[in-house]
């Protein structure tokens, strides 16, 4: 015969097998890290300056700029949609961007040594109309090697999707970087989103069929940034997910590695923030 506590342990244990057989699998959703938890690992952010000019010069159609830090004196000349060139110590270097440069922005610039030769390499950026760009001139034996900006590069990592959900929010999935994650949209974005007759969502916040499924894309440059960890520069490209220039709320940034003369992608982070810049 059971006594009264066998009894009560069996009946617990029949208990725990049963909730455990019928209880219907979740899906699991991988946390993601936003950029502040990537910045909280590195060393210090490359701060960039403005560069001196008052832009056109005596023919009305050059723009020049320059600065000046101890040993280097660097000059940029272009015209609007003409190649034009940077000027390191006195030896002359193509600049093929400068058609996107604007007459109304005065471009930043940093000196760092990203190779560790030894040298101060060149980063140019500067913000477009709607993106921004950045440009660096590596230090090397024959002089400085342009690289292009990183939001040319074909290393542009594009392996996420993301779509429109319910409840005013965006799903982003990303398998190479464990990312499965809701983030919420923007209120300027929702706002929007109901002073159109409900466009993307109907009254109830509900995703309306035609936008169900939908890949939109982080289009959007907001900025880039570049940080430096274990004598490694990293550079964060920052874009903003958008819909017909409506911008969402919830922005990627790629951060890659500058290594060998190349962008090699480091990871993806991702941030609930309404960035606005542009228009």
């Amino acid at each position: 015969m059971l006594n009264k506590k066998s009894k009560m342990l069996i009946m617990l244990l029949f208990i725990f097998i049963l909730t455990g057989c019928s209880g219907q699998p979740k899906e699991k959703k991988t946390e993601y890290k936003s950029l502040a938890d990537f910045v909280s690992q590195t060393e210090k952010e490359i701060e960039f300056v403005d560069m001196d000019g008052e832009g056109l010069g005596a023919d009305e159609r050059t723009y020049t700029y320059d600065y000046r830090s101890g040993a280097y004196d660097v000059v940029l000349k272009y015209q609007l949609g003409i190649t034009g060139s940077i000027i390191i110590n006195n030896t002359e270097y193509e600049l093929v961007a400068t058609d996107e440069l604007s007459s109304g922005v005065v471009p930043q610039i940093a000196l760092h040594d990203i190779n560790n030769d030894g040298i101060s390499d060149v980063i140019v950026k500067w913000q477009l109309w709607r993106g921004v760009k950045s440009v660096i001139f590596m230090s090397g034996k024959a002089g400085y090697t342009y690289m292009p900006s990183v939001t040319d590069s074909q290393t542009e990592y594009m392996g996420y999707t993301a779509k429109y959900v319910d409840d005013y929010k965006i799903n982003v999935v990303s398998d190479e970087f464990s990312v499965n994650a809701d983030f919420a949209l923007g209120d300027w974005f929702i706002d929007s989103d109901k002073d159109s007759a409900n466009w993307v969502y109907d009254s109830s916040g509900r995703v309306k069929d035609e936008y169900k499924n939908v890949h939109i894309t982080a289009d959007a440059d907001v900025d880039i940034v570049y940080f430096v960890k274990d004598d490694k520069v990293y550079v964060c490209h920052r874009a903003q997910f958008c819909n017909d220039l409506i911008w969402s709320g919830v922005s990627l940034n790629r951060v890659y590695r500058v290594d060998d003369g190349s962008y090699v992608i480091e990871g993806i982070y991702l941030d609930e923030e309404y960035i606005y810049f542009g228009w």
